[in-house]
């Protein structure tokens, strides 16, 4: 019998570090990422690329307009170019193409705005309330196109560091977290604008993360939909996403 009680004694204390460990490191991590969207954000502006010129204003389309089209805000996302009047025909406003109907689509993939259109809420209130004026409108598009982009930077920064705590110890899993945050294409691509880039980090490190934990069923879900989600982001990533899927088969 004292014996026993020991032993539960042992594991109850065993269990307490755990938890303590666990909480240090998600408090970690949560430092970390707040301190990668401040520097993130140091330069007070976005630097985008005609990429991303849809991916800012679709957002804005999707909630107001529930469309995924971008026939109401053609004009914004043109930036002053001329976009295409004809299926096939191409024009200055290149990231966009005639499509089935008529609509003008985006050229480029939409999951990184559908992903995002949550975060623009705010802004949408903002403009119904003050009036959808085009200088308003573009300046408010640009402000929620960075925030939202070095908030997925930075969140990736974070489950990047909780990935390493499985493996490592918390000063070398910071070091390299800080590399990652810093070092790397996060800060001057992924976090500046709405690039694929920046939501193909997130999701990758996401789904690593749950590959490298217990396997449980809504776990599994939850990593099928990441990898499907990785290939509809960014085709290229396609190959990403079914070698973590194939690792999934012996989890």
């Amino acid at each position: 019998m004292p014996t026993d009680t020991a032993h539960a004694a042992g594991q109850e204390r065993q269990s307490r570090i755990s938890r303590r460990s666990a909480f240090r490191d998600v408090a970690i991590a949560v430092l970390i990422g707040l301190f990668a969207f401040v520097v993130y954000n140091a330069n007070l502006r976005s630097i985008p690329a005609a990429d991303t010129y849809a991916a800012r204003y679709l957002p804005f389309s999707i909630l107001r307009d529930h469309k995924v089209v971008l026939d109401s805000i053609v004009r914004e996302v043109a930036q002053g170019r001329k976009p295409p009047e004809a299926q096939g025909q191409v024009e200055t406003a290149a990231w966009m193409l005639k499509g089935p109907g008529g609509h003008l689509v985006s050229l480029y993939p939409v999951a990184v705005p559908v992903v995002v259109a949550p975060l623009y809420l705010p802004a949408v209130h903002f403009l119904s309330a003050r009036g959808w004026e085009p200088l308003l409108f573009d300046k408010v598009a640009r402000v929620m196109e960075k925030l939202c982009a070095s908030l997925m930077a930075a969140g990736s920064v974070m489950l990047f560091y909780l990935l390493l705590r499985r493996r490592c110890e918390p000063r070398t899993a910071v070091f390299l977290t800080a590399i990652y945050a810093f070092g790397t294409t996060t800060w001057v691509i992924s976090s500046q604008a709405l690039w694929m880039h920046g939501l193909a980090q997130l999701l990758v490190i996401a789904t690593m993360l749950l590959l490298t934990g217990p396997v449980t069923a809504l776990r599994a879900a939850a990593t099928g939909f990441l990898c499907a989600l990785i290939a509809v982001n960014r085709q290229p990533d396609a190959i990403l996403a079914a070698g973590l899927g194939l690792y999934g088969l012996w989890w």
